[in-house]
């Protein structure tokens, strides 16, 4: 059967272990959306198996799926996995793979370096990384010279979020031009967009691994500190939805809170019950220590979910537009409970004013799983759909280059969102000390509106950014112009990007 790209994988949902890995299927999901035919290799270390085992099926999705059991020796370390992947590999690829010419791995310890020391030259190969345990890989230099040289042979390592990105390429700046980031995708269609929640926000949800690394007693810390404050009470009540070792000990904590009868911790449930669940809280609290994405918390504010979360990594980035809108809340790292009770209350405090169109068609935009895959596929070098979008162009225009420095984060910004982004100075300004150049376009707004205007119209643009002084001089005169948004309001620029968006997505179903 001919096929477009090989996902290889170290974990695939089993009928054994359904939570194993399921963002995967996320993956093989998005580059069917984006025209591709993938197929999915799914190694999978098993301690103690008697020889490597090849069971042919299909995935949910109808992709062709090969489950190799791989023998490991108990108490085998990261590099010793890698090692007898790539054996196994060395021994099923010649008969079963020969004319794969595009590959996507997960993670690059132990399938990325397995696959980098076995494929031929001949072949494409992308590495996605979400791997929790990063730090651990690096820590060792045995496994960090194996990472080295995984990198060296993809074609491109995309990490899940730009701050995981950052962190490869500081410990591997010779490598730095090959590592970016694509976030993961999220199922939109399963998530329908909830209705105001209850005041208050009394009913608390945490949803994941019950794990002390996830911060699950915090969690529950902080839910006991915000019953007993004012804008709490009997009303108030948290699930926690997840297995784990920590599951007892929540309990014990909530006993000794004395909110046992407020606290319920039920098992985890499969992806199609998770709405189900949303629809039934007004708050998710989510206080891992480090996530490389947040794939629960990018869900519950997709679903119009009020979001309480850690700044552990990958939240930083994925629902950073939602916190200028007042639909999320970032705390720090600690084990202190009364700054999540503060964001509870700010959050409360937003219940029924908040954007969330403009947040979900963010989100949608950035982390659709046809946009995803689209953009996977040109890493591979594999040509998307013909109606992948063309990302949106915006355009940051500042008056010298004091307010360039300053308009570097919202280009970021926009930047991480999947725009294309450009920064221009007025000619101008450029090499004029700030305060001089302030004052020339102070005393003549009409010439500094003349220079910014024939700066926009000089390339097609969706939106331009502006900062406060060229935006003061367009007031009135931005006739024929795209839409212009000051850099310092940031919510009025999310929603001025999500209106590019949806018409970028008019224009797009005309045609």
């Amino acid at each position: 059967m001919p096929f477009d790209v090989l996902v290889v994988t170290p974990w695939y949902p089993t009928a054994e272990r359904r939570f194993y890995g399921g963002f995967v299927t996320g993956w093989v999901n998005a580059l069917r959306l984006a025209g591709a035919s993938p197929r999915v290799l799914h190694l999978d270390n098993v301690p103690g198996a008697a020889a490597v085992e090849v069971t042919e099926s299909t995935t949910v999705g109808g992709a062709p799926f090969t489950h190799v059991v791989v023998p490991q020796p108990a108490g085998a370390s990261r590099a010793d996995m890698a090692r007898v992947q790539a054996d196994a590999l060395r021994e099923l690829w010649p008969q079963r793979w020969a004319g794969v010419k595009t590959v996507h791995g997960h993670v690059g310890m132990p399938t990325g370096w397995a696959l980098a020391t076995t494929l031929p030259a001949d072949v494409k190969l992308v590495l996605t990384e979400h791997a929790s345990y990063l730090n651990q890989i690096f820590r060792l230099p045995e496994t960090a010279v194996m990472y080295a040289d995984a990198v060296r042979r993809a074609d491109a390592v995309l990490a899940v979020s730009e701050r995981m990105a950052e962190t490869l390429r500081k410990a591997m700046p010779e490598q730095a031009g090959r590592i970016g980031a694509l976030g993961n995708p999220v199922a939109f269609d399963r998530l329908p967009l909830l209705g105001e929640r209850q005041p208050g926000l009394r009913r608390w949800l945490y949803l994941g691994n019950l794990l002390e690394a996830k911060g699950v007693l915090r969690v529950v810390e902080a839910f006991a500190k915000a019953v007993e404050s004012p804008a709490g009470g009997d009303a108030m009540t948290l699930t926690m939805v997840g297995d784990g070792a920590m599951r007892d000990p929540l309990l014990e904590r909530a006993a000794a809170l004395g909110v046992a009868d407020k606290v319920t911790v039920r098992p985890g449930v499969p992806p199609e019950e998770v709405p189900e669940i949303y629809a039934a809280h007004d708050v998710l609290v989510h206080l891992s220590s480090f996530e490389t994405f947040g794939m629960t918390v990018v869900e519950a504010v997709a679903s119009g979910l009020p979001v309480i979360v850690t700044k552990c990594g990958g939240p930083e980035d994925t629902v950073l537009h939602a916190t200028d809108l007042g639909a999320a809340a970032l705390v720090d790292v600690t084990n202190d409970p009364a700054p999540v009770v503060d964001a509870w209350r700010r959050l409360a405090g937003r219940n029924g004013s908040v954007d969330w169109h403009t947040v979900r068609t963010l989100l949608e935009h950035r982390f659709a799983p046809r946009q995803v895959g689209a953009a996977l596929l040109g890493h591979l070098g594999v040509a998307p759909d013909e109606l992948a979008s063309v990302p949106l162009s915006v355009k940051v225009l500042t008056l010298d280059h004091g307010t360039a420095r300053q308009a570097a984060p919202t280009a970021a910004l926009a930047a991480d969102l999947g725009l294309r982004v450009s920064v221009a100075t007025l000619p101008q300004g450029a090499g004029v000390r700030r305060l001089p150049a302030r004052l020339r376009f102070g005393r003549d707004p009409r010439a500094l509106a003349s220079a910014a205007r024939a700066a926009v119209l000089a390339e097609p643009v969706d939106l331009v950014v502006v900062d406060q002084y060229v935006g003061a001089a367009l007031v009135g005169r931005n006739d024929g112009l795209p839409p212009v948004v000051s850099m310092n309001n940031r919510a009025r620029l999310w929603q001025a990007i999500a209106g590019a968006v949806a018409r970028d997505r008019t224009l797009e179903t005309v045609a």
